[in-house]
């Protein structure tokens, strides 16, 4: 076993400049492929123009809620599931069941998670919980 440790210390430094050789062989390829790439900024747009499209196509998710009381909260949610894309109502009530248990100002509160919440969006509900729609 003692050959074998000193040949592999003695062949170890070989073999590392092997592997980086072999990269910079295949360097320029990378290169090229990363000039191609679209720069971070460029996704970061088309995520943004995306989102705002989302937002056009489904109106029910600009509808204020009305945190005065339960009943109304309750009620002002019912009309955005009538007319609301199903993904995004299940994102909106996923965000609401996350600040129910996150929002320390609630207490875990339904009135007070309602009241924290009057007069904003569906969106910005689940804005506010920092998901993606």
């Amino acid at each position: 076993t003692m050959n074998c440790n000193r040949m592999f210390k003695r062949s170890f430094p070989f073999s590392i400049l092997l592997l980086l050789a072999g990269g910079l062989i295949a360097s320029p390829a990378l290169f090229a492929q990363v000039a191609e790439a679209p720069a971070v900024s460029d996704v970061a747009d088309e995520v943004a123009d995306a989102e705002d499209e989302a937002v056009e196509l489904d109106p029910a998710m600009q509808i204020p809620v009305d945190g005065s009381s339960l009943e109304a909260f309750d009620a002002s949610l019912a009309t955005i599931k009538e007319s609301a894309i199903e993904a995004n109502y299940i994102s909106l009530e996923g965000a609401i069941q996350y600040l129910m248990v996150y929002d320390l100002s609630s207490g875990r509160d339904k009135t007070k998670l309602a009241k924290n919440l009057d007069g904003l969006t569906g969106d910005e509900i689940i804005d506010k919980v920092q998901w993606s729609k």
